[in-house]
C-alpha cells in the first residue's frame, strides 16, 4: 500500500499446517556380563502443527536511496502436538503426549542517511521474543491392570521466555576510488528465563554481548574484488537443547536437554576473493575462527546399563579453513557448480569427567548440475559429500547422498510444477563412534531419506497488479504420504 509517493505500507499473513509421522524400528544388542542381550523396538512419533505469521512493515523516503526510515513488526505462533506410541518386541507399553505454543516476535526501526558525498550512516533498534511452554507426559502400561500409569521421571511441564534488545551503527565510505570500507558495532542485551513447574525451579540469566565489525574492500577491477572482514556473532541454544525434559531413545538410550547451557560466540576474520565474468564465476574465501562456550553434545552413564545424551557448553573452540564455489555455463542449456569446503577444527573443554578435546581435518564438497533443454523446463542434479570428523567424545562417519528435480512451468509461468527425489541411492546414513574409558559405543542409524516430493506453485495477481503465491507440497516414500503443505506468502 501506498497513500504518498514518500510512504509504503506493506502487510503479510501466512498459515501453515505441516503434519509428520516419524516410525523408527530400533535393533540393537546389549553386553551385559559378556552375554549378549538383543532387543527390538518401534517408535511411532507424529507432529501436528498450526503456524500463523503476520508481518507490518514501513517506510519513509526523505529521500530516495539517500535518507530513509523504516518499521517492521514480525509475529508468529505455533499450536503443535506429538503424540507417540513405544513398542518393545512389538508390543504396546509406553506411550506419551505433549504439546506447547511457541510465539515469536520482533518490532525494528532502521534509519539511513547519506550524510557526504560517498559516507552513508546506518542505525537500529531491534527488540525480539521467544517464548515456549512445553508439557509432556509419558506413561508405562500396567500389563496386569491394563492401566496407563505416569512415569513422573519422563514427565515434565516448562516454560521458557527470552527477550533480546539489541541497538547497532554502521558507517560505510570510501577511502579511494577501489577501497571501500564499513565499521560498526551492535550491542544486545538478552535474558532468559525458564520455569520448571515439575520440580518448581526458575532458572534466570541476563547476558551483555558486544559486536564489533570492520571490512576493507579493494576493487581490482570491473570484475575481480578482494576484501577482509572482522566480524563477532552469538548463537543461542535452541529450545530442544535446553528443554530438560528426557526422551527416550531405546532400551538403552535417553536424550535430554540441558536447563543451564549458555550462548555461543564466534569471532570470526575472512579473506574473500571473488572473479565475476559472463560465463563463469570463482569465489574464494580463507577464514579463521574461535567460538567461545561452544555448544557439543556428549553421552554419560546415568546408571550402569543407562546412556544419557545432553548438550554441554566446551571451553573454545578454533577453526581454520577455506572454501572455493565456482559456477560455469556451458553454453545456454548447462551450469555446473562445484563447491569445495575444508578446515582444520580443534577443540578444549571439560565437563565433569568427560574430557572434550578433539582436533582433526575435515572437508565437504558438492556438485549441482542445472540443465535448461528450453525455457519452460529445468533438471537439477545435486551431489553431496561429507568426510568424517572428530568431535568431542564421537567419530561421526561420512555421509553422502544424491537429490535429483525436475521443473516446469506452465500458462507464462502462471503455474509450474516440481518433482524432486531426495537421497536418490538411499546412501544418506550416520555411524557414530564413541570409545572412552567409561564405555564404547558403535551406532548405525538409518532414516527413511529417500522422499518424492510433488510441488505445484501458482502465481496469480490482484487488481492492483500485486502477486500472490499458492503453494502445495507433498512428501511421499514407500510409506505412503508424509506430510502435506500449503502456505500463502505474499511477495
Amino acid at each position: 500500500m501506498r497513500p504518498t509517493k514518500k510512504d509504503f505500507f506493506t502487510f503479510g499473513f501466512k498459515t501453515v499446517f505441516p503434519e509428520q509421522n516419524n516410525r523408527q524400528t530400533i535393533h540393537g544388542t546389549e553386553n551385559d556380563n559378556s552375554n549378549l542381550i538383543a532387543f527390538k523396538r518401534l517408535n511411532d512419533v507424529s507432529w501436528n502443527r498450526q503456524m500463523f505469521e503476520g508481518s507490518l512493515s514501513y517506510k519513509h523516503i526523505f529521500e530516495k536511496d539517500k535518507h530513509e526510515l523504516s518499521f517492521e513488526g514480525l509475529f508468529s505462533r505455533n499450536r503443535g502436538r506429538r503424540p507417540a506410541e513405544y513398542y518393545i518386541e512389538d508390543v504396546l507399553l509406553q506411550k506419551s503426549t505433549g504439546g506447547g505454543h511457541p510465539t515469536n516476535f520482533s518490532i525494528q526501526t532502521d534509519y539511513i542517511k547519506t550524510i557526504s558525498t560517498k559516507g552513508v550512516i546506518e542505525a537500529g533498534l531491534k527488540i525480539t521474543s521467544r517464548y515456549n511452554n512445553f508439557d509432556y507426559k509419558f506413561y508405562d502400561l500396567n500389563t496386569g491392570s491394563g492401566e496407563w500409569i505416569l512415569d513422573p521421571s519422563f514427565s515434565n511441564d516448562l516454560e521458557f521466555h527470552e527477550y533480546i534488545y539489541s541497538a547497532y551503527a554502521i558507517y560505510s565510505n570510501k577511502l579511494s576510488s577501489k577501497i571501500d570500507y564499513k565499521i560498526g558495532a551492535r550491542l544486545e542485551y538478552n535474558t532468559a528465563q525458564l520455569n520448571q513447574f515439575s520440580t518448581n525451579e526458575k532458572i534466570y540469566n541476563d547476558y551483555w554481548f558486544p559486536f564489533p565489525f570492520l571490512l576493507l574492500k579493494y576493487t581490482i577491477n570491473q570484475s575481480q574484488s578482494l576484501s577482509v572482514s572482522i566480524n563477532r556473532r552469538v548463537t543461542r541454544p535452541a529450545f530442544p537443547q535446553i528443554n530438560p525434559f528426557v526422551s527416550i531413545i531405546d532400551q538403552t538410550t535417553y536424550e535430554k536437554g540441558n536447563k543451564s547451557l549458555r550462548p555461543e560466540t564466534l569471532d570470526k576474520a575472512e579473506l574473500n576473493y571473488s572473479l565475476i565474468n559472463n560465463s563463469y564465476q570463482l569465489r574464494t574465501n580463507l577464514f579463521a575462527s574461535t567460538i567461545k562456550d561452544y555448544i557439543t553434545q556428549v553421552s554419560v552413564l546415568s546408571d550402569a546399563d543407562k546412556l544419557m545424551l545432553t548438550y554441554v557448553n566446551g571451553s573454545r573452540q578454533n577453526k581454520v579453513g577455506g572454501d572455493v564455489d565456482f559456477n560455469y555455463k556451458f553454453g545456454k542449456y548447462v551450469l555446473v557448480n562445484p563447491a569445495v569446503s575444508a578446515f582444520y577444527m580443534s577443540s578444549t573443554g571439560q565437563y565433569n569427567e568427560i574430557n572434550l578435546t578433539a582436533d582433526g581435518f575435515a572437508w565437504t564438497g558438492s556438485l549441482k548440475t542445472t540443465i535448461k533443454p528450453e525455457k519452460m523446463t529445468e533438471m537439477q542434479i545435486f551431489l553431496n559429500y561429507n568426510s568424517a570428523i572428530s568431535l568431542p567424545q564421537f567419530r561421526l562417519g561420512e555421509i553422502y547422498y544424491a537429490d535429483i528435480s525436475i521443473k516446469r512451468s506452465f500458462f507464462n509461468n502462471k503455474l509450474s510444477a516440481s518433482l524432486t527425489m531426495t537421497d536418490v541411492f538411499n546412501t544418506m546414513k550416520w555411524n557414530i563412534e564413541s570409545d572412552n574409558a567409561v564405555y564404547k559405543l558403535n551406532n548405525y542409524s538409518k532414516s527413511q531419506t529417500r522422499f518424492l516430493w510433488l510441488g505445484l506453485t501458482f502465481l496469480r495477481r490482484t487488481a492492483k497488479e500485486k502477486v500472490i503465491i499458492e503453494s502445495l507440497n507433498w512428501g511421499i516414500n514407500k510409506s505412503g504420504i508424509q506430510s502435506c503443505t500449503s502456505g500463502l506468502p505474499r511477495t
